[in-house]
């Protein structure tokens, strides 16, 4: 491989357990990675990494927060709400928070309480297996079938209407 630089070619190193490589571009401090190759070259310093199937190591990383047993801190929450593709404006909205309490969040590295980690897992697990998206589009305030129409004669009509209550519970009517 030739340095994007200087054009020289680079020296290729195997990242073993021994030196593992730290995942920082993530954005979470303790990811370290071993099975890649990284190249640098001698004339100019430069560096750079080969990542393979990243989709697929986000995903692991993903599961792996979604089950650590202790609270998750809010880098993991920016973590896992890039990768269900929500802006911080829009994921502070869905959380009830202003963009600037979540920003100010993210970077003091503090730990969500317990309820909004439960939330927060919720959401993201919800999210990760959504594969049709109609969920976030729900999130996001992008669902056409909930949108209410801005005719003056169209109405819009509930899809189902609740009956009473009965002994075996509520019933829907058409």
């Amino acid at each position: 491989m030739k340095c994007p630089v200087c054009n020289t070619e680079m020296i290729k190193t195997n990242v073993t357990n021994k030196s593992p490589y730290h995942y920082k571009e993530c954005g979470l401090p303790e990811v370290y990675l071993v099975g890649i190759e990284t190249f640098s070259c001698e004339k100019c310093g430069e560096y750079s990494v080969a990542i393979p199937k990243i989709e697929q190591l986000h995903k692991l990383i993903v599961k792996d927060l979604l089950e650590k047993p202790s609270v998750l801190t809010f880098k993991e929450v920016r973590f896992l709400r890039k990768e269900v593709g929500f802006s911080a404006k829009k994921w502070a909205s869905n959380m009830g928070i202003s963009p600037e309490h979540l920003s100010r969040s993210e970077k003091a590295d503090s730990a969500l309480s317990v309820p909004m980690d439960k939330f927060v897992r919720a959401i993201v697990t919800i999210l990760s297996n959504d594969s049709h998206g109609k969920i976030k589009d729900i999130l996001l305030g992008e669902a056409e079938d909930l949108k209410v129409p801005h005719k003056k004669k169209e109405r819009f009509k509930a899809k189902f209407k609740l009956d009473r209550l009965d002994r075996n519970g509520w019933k829907f009517v058409a």
